[in-house]
């Protein structure tokens, strides 16, 4: 595998721009049984994630650019073949392709608040029926935090390899944005981890230089 070089040249500096996601009703969807799947210890507090999202918030647009998560996505989705790519993706890792017609005719302010919140099973199967799983595409209840699955270094980027299904969906939105974004369109990807299997991705960290 060819060598990759990544160029760090400070660990301090001005913050110009930061991505956050403002925690909303993915939050309450989770449930008591189903918060272990999605690593969480326990259900949150909705109303007092959103007071204190806000004060990191607002303390952050006094020294930099804040984009949210969600609106850079809807952007993203306004070109159907991205919009298409990333549903195909998503209903392939979980197994509900028949969920991706209906996914599709969403407009992309409704598709990009649903991949956050939930996409609710169709209980029309004995299978289902029986299955105590509530959501064909989970909700993504650790997309505040932005930073785990996307790394900046310059105009280039790494797209997380995700240690957990639950987490895989972040990095393929994320993915979608880096990559189709009409305004934030990065030079590339160092690597990307959606794309990679484990053996590729070892490949990779011993090859990577951090100069």
């Amino acid at each position: 595998m060819q060598e990759t070089q990544v160029n760090i040249d400070s660990e301090i500096g001005p913050l110009n721009a930061v991505m956050v996601h403002r925690p909303g009703r993915e939050i309450e969807n989770m449930t008591p049984a189903s918060a272990a799947d999605v690593l969480y210890d326990d259900i949150l507090n909705l109303q007092l994630a959103e007071r204190e999202h806000d004060q990191l918030t607002g303390v952050l647009r006094r020294v930099a650019t804040v984009y949210e998560f969600e609106d850079l996505l809807r952007d993203a989705l306004g070109d159907e073949g991205t919009k298409g790519r990333l549903i195909d993706a998503l209903v392939d890792l979980y197994g509900c392709p028949e969920m991706a017609e209906e996914l599709k005719a969403l407009d992309q302010a409704g598709l990009a608040s649903q991949l956050f919140r939930c996409t609710p099973m169709r209980k029309d199967s004995l299978e289902k029926y029986l299955s105590p799983l509530r959501h064909a595409i989970p909700p993504l209840p650790n997309a505040c935090f932005t930073r785990d699955a996307v790394m900046a270094v310059n105009q280039n980027v790494i797209i997380g390899s995700m240690a957990f299904k639950a987490r895989f969906a972040e990095a393929l939105l994320l993915k979608a944005i880096f990559k189709y974004h009409p305004e934030l369109r990065s030079n590339g990807f160092y690597f990307d981890g959606t794309e990679s299997g484990s053996e590729s991705r070892d490949e990779f960290m011993a090859s990577l230089k951090i100069l």
